[in-house]
């Protein structure tokens, strides 16, 4: 899976909560709504938009797999670091 229009949008930090996201998976499908996290020790943290139902959430989209998740974290982790937005 190729990631590319890695797009981050800061916001005012509430909780952990400091940034929203989007990308452009396969250059054919733009996946947005993603919340960007900090964690207590600084790392970023990627979640995926979803709608709570009853006593859990059903997500509108998400990784299938641990690498293609992985393959997303790093993708906004590198483009964090360029804009200068965490300190990571």
């Amino acid at each position: 899976m190729e990631i590319s229009e890695v797009q981050i949008f800061p916001i005012r930090q509430t909780a952990s909560l400091v940034a929203f996201g989007s990308f452009l998976a396969n250059n054919f499908l733009r996946i947005s709504g993603l919340g960007i996290h900090t964690t207590k020790d600084g790392k970023l943290r990627i979640v995926f938009p979803a709608k709570r139902v009853g006593n859990g959430y059903v997500y509108y989209c998400q990784p299938l797999n641990k690498e293609v998740s992985e393959k997303i974290e790093l993708a906004f982790f590198e483009k964090a670091k360029e804009i200068g937005l965490f300190d990571l």
